[in-house]
């Protein structure tokens, strides 16, 4: 919470503050490996080193300005065990490090992150040791013959039996290296002699004693290849983020207590955080290449940024990295330390400013993970994006069975009735419809004859019957209307459409792992892809493309790539990163006829239960069901998961073989629903889609499912509510308070943003 309480009541930009902590940082790193002594150096040789240090990176903000991506410097106390506990006393020096570091850290925590330990013991699984051997290991630790010792059995180490008829050394390196077992049977000599004297003992006792003529070289050999078989660890992390204000202290009592720079050390490490917290629509960074020497961006808003910065357009950002130069003695003369001259400091970094609106995707998430607890779906999903820019305003998606990639662009769903906004706007665009034309749409089933050959068109539940009209059909979600009404689309026209939209085709969205989807090939048989087509089946896609589509009609026609990256900042100046190539694909009259249907539908159809009559807007609910031969989500997500925790890879036989298999009482349900809102005062218009896959708590309407949660984020993007609590009547311009709770509810990160305005 400290770097929170700095960032809102220093006076310094969110951002900023991280950049002065790591600024201090680095320098205190500086005065702690080159702190000098500048007496008497005229008269010697000396050479001037330069040492880069880390380079710049980007930070991310969110579109009002909050730090949701920074690196952070820290210095780690780290150590080789095997070298450390040689020549040193792990309780000592775990005491005198606790001291520096002050009231907080304890000397038994920091004794347990030196060793390789479990519960303070060390089984040496290398070392398989059978009777003859045990029993030799045995005399050593008592002290007999050849092996003779008047003190009698050392503490803190023994041998353990097992099933299979081998022993194994298990000791306990705080007892065993402790001063008093030192003291008692090694005549009060030094930690170096006493950990020879157990290397020789047990390198004799398990390998075979060294012949007389061994040289000291051999010994010294063997004496290493004991103790990295008794400390099985090359290295350990003792203290994580040193405080900068006891580094030189600690680096201090090091030097007192001679411990070489191989045996502990101070690690510059540079951490990527979220600050905000940790959203998969963040991404990750990593290594991909073996070849790799640092981590890079390459998943989800971390990639999309880099590569933003990589274009040519950025090409004049200064990159450099920091660095700083010393002199120091040709040769070094021993004891001589070396002479700081000068730091330079790394490049300002870059501050890319996403779309996103933190305490939005805060609630989408929150929205999501109670989805999850009610409904128990394989998969849900939500995005907002404000309808004219197509700016992404927060995308989510929660997986149950597990998904590397960002969920909203990588996971496929059948898009089932959210589809008849594209089916309804392209019969209008063709002018094969208007909303008045009625249609015949039977009692909960219709028939579909083409060339002597029938298909049963079914319903949902309450679905209106009889003669109705085109608008009716959208709006109470007809599947036969829908059918009768894309029939008269020229299938090709249709699929022109779609293509445009962007169904089947990769979306650029730059996060990585993004799916094309897939739409039927031309020719379309009637009866079955026209048919299934217009009510969305056979047709797949991510919730990323299909809001892309949607937001389309919504805007009035005009398709325009979803957008997360929207400025950047460096030098005190802002360069607005440019929107991608925009196309007409309906016009503008044909969009305002299915926005009509969507209202009618928010007011009279399937959407009516979540109306609003304090905001603007309309819905459309979808519910789609897989059919005999798919396979449902929950079922191979198990399969998977059972596979994986045998060390089993799926295969592609495995998915087949799941075809039609179902759960018991149980069928495979994607619930979605899309819902355009605005305020009544305002022109600004958000829209969001919510899809929950396979939910298992016997909902299965979009409306009762998904439509509870999209509200909520409604509420939420227009300002009705704020971390979900309703907000009173604006008392001045700009400003409402909430009605929640006095501040016990509200996450800790919104507290700590003052700076925040609603």
């Amino acid at each position: 919470m400290a770097s929170k309480s700095l960032s809102s009541a220093s006076g310094l930009r969110p951002l900023s503050a991280f950049v002065v902590i790591a600024s201090t940082l680095t320098a205190v790193l500086i005065r702690v490996v080159y702190l000098v002594a500048t007496n008497d150096m005229e008269g010697r040789r000396l050479s001037v080193v330069e040492e880069p240090g880390t380079e710049p990176a980007y930070g991310i903000e969110d579109r009002d300005g909050a730090p949701l991506a920074v690196f952070l410097e820290r210095l780690d106390l780290e150590m080789s065990p095997s070298s450390m506990w040689q020549a040193h006393t792990p309780g000592y020096m775990a005491a005198r490090i606790a001291d520096t570091l002050g009231p907080g850290y304890e000397k038994e925590e920091i004794l347990a992150a030196m060793f390789p330990a479990e519960e303070g013991l060390i089984t040496v699984e290398s070392w398989p040791l059978d009777a003859p051997t045990a029993l030799q290991v045995d005399r050593f630790l008592r002290g007999v013959e050849p092996f003779e010792r008047p003190e009698g059995l050392l503490p803190g180490i023994g041998i353990a039996s097992l099933e299979d008829g081998t022993h194994r050394i298990v000791w306990e390196p705080a007892v065993l290296l402790s001063k008093t077992t030192r003291s008692t049977f090694s005549n009060g000599r030094g930690p170096l002699t006493w950990s020879r004297r157990i290397a020789d003992g047990l390198g004799d006792a398990v390998l075979g004693p060294l012949p007389d003529s061994a040289s000291e070289r051999e010994r010294a050999r063997r004496r290493e290849r004991v103790w990295a078989t008794l400390i099985p660890a090359g290295w350990k992390r003792v203290v994580l983020d040193v405080p900068p204000e006891r580094v030189i202290e600690l680096a201090d009592v090091l030097r007192i207590e001679g411990v070489e720079s191989h045996q502990m050390w101070f690690e510059r490490v540079r951490e990527r955080q979220y600050p905000a917290g940790d959203f998969p629509v963040l991404g990750h960074w990593g290594f991909l290449d073996e070849d790799q020497k640092a981590p890079l961006p390459y998943s989800g808003l971390e990639r999309l940024c880099d590569r933003v910065l990589a274009g040519d357009e950025f090409a004049f950002i200064d990159r450099y990295s920091s660095s700083y130069s010393w002199r120091r003695e040709r040769p070094a003369r021993q004891g001589l330390r070396p002479y700081y001259l000068e730091r330079v400091e790394a490049a300002e970094p870059p501050r890319v400013r996403v779309t996103l609106d933190i305490s939005l995707q805060r609630m989408v998430r929150r929205r999501l993970e109670e989805v999850r607890a009610e409904h128990d779906p394989a998969m849900s999903l939500a995005m907002v994006v404000e309808v004219e820019t197509g700016q992404v305003l927060a995308a989510d998606g929660l997986a149950t069975y597990g998904m590397a990639a960002f969920p909203p662009v990588k996971h496929l769903f059948m898009p089932g009735s959210t589809f008849k906004i594209v089916t309804m706007a392209t019969a209008l665009e063709a002018g094969a419809v208007v909303p008045e034309d009625t249609f015949e749409v039977g009692n909960g089933e219709w028939v579909l004859s083409v060339g002597g050959r029938a298909r049963t068109i079914h319903e949902a539940e309450g679905s209106a019957t009889g003669r109705i009209t085109a608008a009716e059909c959208l709006a109470h979600s007809v599947n036969a209307g829908l059918v009768q009404i894309g029939l008269q689309v020229d299938a090709a026209f249709f699929r022109g459409r779609l293509d445009e939209l962007g169904y089947g085709h990769r979306p650029e969205a730059g996060l990585g792992g993004e799916e094309p989807g897939s739409i039927p090939a031309l020719p379309w048989k009637t009866l079955y892809s026209h048919a299934s087509v217009c009510y969305g089946y056979e047709v797949l896609t991510t919730s990323w493309q299909h809001m892309q589509a949607l937001a389309t009609i919504l805007r009035g026609g005009v398709f325009r790539e979803l957008s997360l990256v929207e400025s950047l900042e460096h030098g005190g100046r802002r360069f607005d990163i440019p929107r991608g190539a925009e196309r007409r694909v309906f016009a503008r009259e044909t969009c305002d006829l299915v926005r009509g249907m969507m209202k009618l539908g928010a007011r009279e159809g399937t959407g009516k239960t979540l109306f609003r009559d304090d905001i603007v807007m309309g819905t459309k609910t979808g519910t789609a069901e897989r059919v005999s031969t798919e396979v449902c989500l929950h079922v191979f997500g198990r399969r998977a998961r059972a596979l994986a925790d045998a060390g089993v890879s799926v295969t592609k036989r495995d998915y087949q073989g799941l075809r039609g298999v179902r759960e018991e009482h149980s069928t495979c349900h994607t619930s979605s629903i899309l819902v355009f809102a605005r305020l009544p005062e305002s022109e600004r218009e958000i829209a969001v889609l919510v899809v929950v896959d396979e939910p298992r708590s016997g909902e299965r309407f979009g409306s009762h499912v998904a439509g509870p949660a999209a509200m909520d984020i409604v509420a939420e993007a227009l300002g009705l509510t704020r971390a979900g609590y309703g907000t009173t009547p604006d008392l001045l311009a700009g400003f409402a308070p909430s009605q929640s709770p006095p501040g016990d509810d509200l996450e800790d990160e919104e507290r700590d943003r003052p700076w925040r305005v609603r």
